[in-house]
């Protein structure tokens, strides 16, 4: 298997494990945050802002996107070292969901044609 054929499916479990614990999420509590526009910036300082304290298993960050009726679906989610979801001591993922009506033009063309930014 080639390192893209291989990265891609790394890609692929990511995005799909990041939106299986959304909808965990939203069947839970039934409820999500729209927002008129998200920014690229708006986007990072999460990761700067919410980051959880005292957890060195953290070593990244990721959005991934997925098209919605009203826009666009984004999840943020903390990672290990391994790419794996980091999750509290009650087993629920850090991050956090919302739909975004319209991505800016400059965090739309840092996915491109993907569906997955990860940052460190």
């Amino acid at each position: 298997m080639s390192e893209q054929t291989s990265s891609k499916k790394n890609e692929l479990s990511l995005v799909t494990s990041i939106f299986e614990w959304f909808q965990g999420f939203f069947q839970k509590t039934g409820q999500i945050t729209v927002v008129p526009i998200m920014t690229y910036e708006e986007a990072l300082k999460y990761f700067i802002q919410e980051r959880p304290k005292n957890n060195p298993q953290i070593k990244k960050g990721a959005i991934s996107r997925q098209k919605h009726s009203k826009g666009y679906l984004l999840a943020w989610a903390f990672l290990d070292q391994d790419e794996e979801l980091v999750s509290d001591d009650n087993g629920n993922p850090y991050g956090r969901q919302l739909i975004a009506q319209k991505l800016d033009k400059e965090l739309a063309e840092t996915f491109g044609d993907s569906d997955l930014i990860v940052v460190q």
